[in-house]
């Protein structure tokens, strides 16, 4: 028994330590499969995280301390209570005077070690110098995305978020780059916009949840590039996308309240062409306006100096930069933008570049005159001069354009500086302008709607709320800033110039040679010339200078009336000084300008009755003014029909109008029959160039084919012209197809064409087709927007409100035939003449104008028919600055209708400054009013990296080459051999 129990005994302590074997083996499988668990969770967790389409990564918290840092913003958003605005201003003010060192300790201090080295390695690599063993582009958009999720510098939004948002239109555009207006929330689009009237002008959102979405579109320069050394187009078409990598990751590291603030990103690839949805690369950021000539302009002098602090400030940061030093290779005025109507922003970062120059010796580190020292193989301090050089010339002085009107010392003498490139640091020039800054005068304060009816309203209120947003200058008292008693100390004279003569540099003006400014009123061009002693009178380029918000003036300092020239489209004002400068009972009286409205109609009927109907054959210099083009396609406008004139008050000196309304009677049937060859060469048989572009203004554009790209933005079409059902009732119109151009740039822009048309017209050539100005509306661009290769053809070129602008001509007909130049140049004038055929007068012809436009042409470009050579590529005008056609001139053989129509602008004894030969005025500048007269919308002429100064000036130096050499062939061989 005893044996049984001791069996049973030792079997159930089997059985106890089986079951607690097996417990224990249970509890060590539960805690190694809950250890799995757990570390499965984290790696997915981690995975998740860094993954760009998680649903809550919007809401996650970053730890790169993005938000906290836009607090050290130059000026923050001040949404206060009024009795706050005061202190908040002074705030404002006082943070320029920051020393630029807070600024930038902190903004470098915000990454840390570890991920400035991160950046720094990776952004190295995103500048290859061998395209073919160049990484590719989806690869690299991998790895930076997984290094600006481990560093958190990746912004809130991700590609998910991206996908979700709601295009509503272009903002602007560059040769790579593409920028649209994208909102949150398709529920909350109820914003305001304004087209800010350029073809690159930004829309101005105050909603709140509207941001700006960049995309790359292609990238020619380095396609071509790779394809030099690697023969495959596909590889070589993604390898711009280096360009919108290096972008995002310099916006993920570079915190400064002088970039443009990121939002989000999404990498997923290389794609380029296609939807939003399916781009490779994509980047959100905050919207802003911009910085054009025109809003600078329109600022206050306390405006610029801020603008210009900022910038300043930036490029500081830029050289000490959390990556290394970086420069720019160019910048422009176009590459900032204005942000909440007070910060200026670095928006483009194309042309920026990586560290120092590579050096052997000191000299290898030179840049103009000042040479760097060069250590450990690097140009030590080379880049900050760099980009002082380049901010200087294109952006600095462009902005500091509007000194004060009083004799302020340190201001001028700080421009002159400028302008020599004296101020050899950015640290010197930020602290002079931080100088500047402190010695305005007047105070700042905020200006309501009230503000805006009495005193002047600045450029920064463009599109946007303003009235609470904007600072402008005022006096202590309220007083307008620029006296009415100024301009009463004027006469006034219409129609009359100063060309070429009387010029004197001054600081603030936008050329060297003279002193040009941009003006918002005749009272504040009135003041500038009053504070000025060298300044005698000024000419405003407009025949209704009391009604344009926007002008320029030219300051002379000289008004001797015997020297005085006729031009159309200029008004002359000239210092009376014997003008009594009390203001005594002179409320009443506003000058020779004041009883201007009593007697405007009486006036007006008398010039009416008087005037020559005759005298308007040729087509009228309009002002820059929207209201001068409104009347511009009246049909009395090309019929002759009596043209009003200035107040029966100004004076008026035989003009240069007049010589070429003479001009156009005695030249009257060459012109004709020039004319009407040119229309029967385009396929108008019968058709007069007046009645073609009066019937394509009046008509409606319907379908499209021959669609052909340009090199750069836009491109051009054929469309139908059909008739408006009013207009029906009048019979067939003449213009039945036409060409629409709509391009800007590199390499053709349709204002070129433009300018090409108005010079042929006014020395009766005809050897362009004629062309008029057309705004596609937005129902017409949207029959067009369906067709994904239009779309992407002239996205970059649409405005904010949907529109787009450009040129109508006659389609090139198909019998056009590439001819071939038989007209050989000559070394030397001919020392006998020998008659032109008809054949050589067209190319001759052809010729003259190709060379003042300054056109690159190869031998496919001269298309004509039956020896009649036309200008169908005259959007490359200026495209060629350098060309020279002077030997075919040599042959002592030249049109009678240009010899005469270069006479009218003859300067005879005074030259423009800076060329000794020039016997031409004015002619560029009739060329460029009459061209902006199309575009109402323009406020100058810029294209081809010209500014309109360099555009005209261009034209008068080829036209008095011209003349000059035409004048010694007539002293050698008399005026009968020559002209024909």
């Amino acid at each position: 028994m005893n044996s049984q129990y001791s069996a049973q005994l030792s079997s159930s302590n089997m059985s106890l330590r089986h079951y607690y074997c097996n417990c224990r083996l249970k509890t060590r499988l539960i805690m190694i499969s809950a250890t799995i668990l757990l570390v499965s969770i984290g790696l997915l967790y981690r995975a998740l995280s860094s993954h760009d389409t998680w649903e809550n990564h919007g809401s996650a918290e970053l730890s790169f301390p993005r938000e906290h840092h836009r607090g050290y913003r130059l000026h923050s958003k001040m949404d206060v209570n009024d009795q706050d605005k005061n202190q908040r201003l002074k705030e404002d003010v006082a943070g320029l005077a920051l020393p630029p060192e807070f600024h930038s300790i902190h903004d470098r201090d915000l990454l840390s070690a570890e991920a400035k080295e991160a950046a720094a390695s990776f952004l190295s690599k995103l500048y290859p110098t061998n395209w073919k063993s160049a990484t590719e582009t989806d690869e690299l958009a991998l790895d930076l995305k997984h290094l600006l999720a481990d560093y958190g510098l990746s912004g809130k939004l991700g590609c998910r978020d991206i996908d979700n948002m709601k295009i509503n239109g272009p903002l602007t555009f560059s040769k790579t780059k593409s920028v649209d207006l994208v909102v949150k929330d398709e529920n909350s689009r109820d914003y305001s916009s304004d087209d800010q009237g350029g073809r690159n002008g930004m829309r101005v959102i105050n909603d709140g949840q509207s941001m700006a979405v960049k995309t790359f579109n292609g990238d020619s320069d380095t396609k071509i590039a790779c394809m030099k050394e690697i023969y495959d187009p596909d590889y070589c078409e993604a390898m711009g996308n280096y360009r919108l990598l290096r972008e995002i990751l310099l916006l993920s590291t570079l915190q400064h309240p002088g970039i443009i603030a990121l939002k989000g990103v999404c990498l997923r690839g290389n794609r380029i062409v296609g939807q939003l949805q399916n781009k490779g690369l994509a980047v959100i950021t905050e919207v802003g306006v911009p910085l054009t000539q025109s809003l600078t302009h329109g600022s206050t002098w306390s405006q610029q100096l801020g603008m210009a602090l900022q910038i300043s400030r930036l490029l500081m940061y830029l050289d000490l930069s959390p990556v290394g030093s970086l420069r720019f290779k160019k910048l422009d005025l176009k590459d900032f933008v204005l942000v909440q109507n007070k910060d200026v922003k670095l928006a483009d970062f194309d042309d920026l570049e990586l560290g120092e120059r590579s050096c052997f010796r000191s000299s290898d580190c030179q840049h103009l005159t000042k040479q760097f020292p060069c250590s450990s193989g690097k140009c030590k301090g080379l880049n900050s001069y760099i980009n002082l050089d380049l901010a200087v010339k294109h952006v600095l002085r462009l902005i500091l354009s509007r000194p004060p009107p009083a004799n302020n010392d340190a201001s001028r003498e700080f421009l002159s500086q400028l302008a020599r490139m004296e101020i050899d640091s950015m640290a010197a020039m930020t602290a002079e302008l931080q100088m500047l800054f402190s010695q305005v005068p007047a105070q700042l304060v905020r200006i309501d709607n009230s503000a805006h009816q009495d005193g002047q309203e600045s450029g920064l209120t463009h599109g946007a709320d303003s009235s609470n947003d904007v600072l402008v200058q005022h006096q202590k008292e309220k007083e307008p800033l620029f006296s009415e008693s100024a301009l009463n100390q004027f006469d006034r004279y219409s129609k009359t110039n100063f060309p070429g003569i009387f010029d004197y540099p001054c600081p603030g003006s936008r050329v060297t040679w003279g002193c040009f400014h941009t003006v918002s009123s005749l009272r504040e061009a009135a003041t500038i010339c009053v504070s000025d002693p060298q300044c005698q009178c000024f000419i405003t380029f407009s025949t209704k200078p009391e009604s344009e918000t926007l002008m320029t003036v030219v300051m002379k300092n000289s008004a001797d009336m015997k020297e005085a020239r006729s031009s159309s489209g200029t008004t002359l004002f000239i210092r009376n000084t014997g003008h009594d400068n009390d203001d005594n009972n002179n409320n009443n009286v506003k000058g020779p300008l004041a009883d201007r409205e009593q007697d405007n109609q009486l006036h007006d009927k008398d010039q009416s009755q008087n005037h020559d109907a005759g005298k308007d054959r040729i087509m009228p210099v309009a002002g820059r003014g929207v209201e001068h083009d409104a009347g511009f396609f009246r049909e009395e406008t090309f019929e002759g029909q009596a043209v009003k004139k200035d107040d029966k008050d100004d004076k008026v000196l035989p003009d240069t109008s007049e010589c070429l309304d003479d001009l156009m009677e005695s030249l009257a049937s060459d012109r004709l029959a020039r004319e009407k060859k040119l229309m029967t060469h385009l396929g108008l048989k019968g058709v007069k160039e007046h009645a073609w572009r009066r019937s394509a203004h009046r008509q409606h554009l319907h379908g499209y084919n021959n669609l052909v790209k340009s090199n750069g933005g836009g491109g051009q079409f054929t469309v139908n012209l059909t008739q408006h059902a009013a207009a029906a009732l009048n019979g067939k119109e003449v213009a039945r197809r036409a060409a629409f151009i709509a391009e800007d740039g590199p390499k053709v822009y349709h204002m070129a064409y433009a300018v090409v048309y108005q010079l042929d017209r006014i020395l009766g050539l005809f050897h362009t087709p004629p062309c008029i100005s057309k705004k596609l509306s937005h129902n017409d661009v949207a029959q067009y927007m369906g067709n994904a290769s239009w779309y992407e053809m002239f996205k970059p070129l649409l405005r904010s409100n949907g529109t787009l602008s450009g040129i109508l001509v006659p389609p090139t007909p198909t019998a056009m035939k590439v001819s071939k130049l038989t007209l050989k140049p000559l070394e030397s004038l001919t020392p006998f003449i020998k008659r032109f055929e008809r054949q050589q007068r067209f190319q001759l012809e052809y010729m003259i104008l190709w060379w003042l436009g300054r056109m690159e042409k190869t031998y496919t470009d001269h298309l004509g028919y039956k020896g009649h050579l036309i200008h169908f590529n005259a959007d490359l005008a200026f495209s060629n600055t350098s060309l020279d056609l002077s030997g075919y001139l040599n042959h002592c053989q030249f049109p009678k209708c240009v010899y005469k129509s270069l006479d009218c602008f003859r300067c005879r004894e005074y030259d423009l400054p800076g060329n000794d030969d020039t016997k031409v005025c004015a002619l560029g500048e009739e060329v460029a009013l009459r061209t902006l007269a199309m575009f109402p919308n323009e406020l100058e002429l810029n294209f081809q990296e010209l500014q309109e100064d360099d555009i005209t000036i261009s034209i008068d130096v080829v036209a008095s080459s011209i003349l000059a050499l035409v004048d010694s062939c007539i002293h050698k061989h008399g005026r009968e051999a020559v002209l024909y």
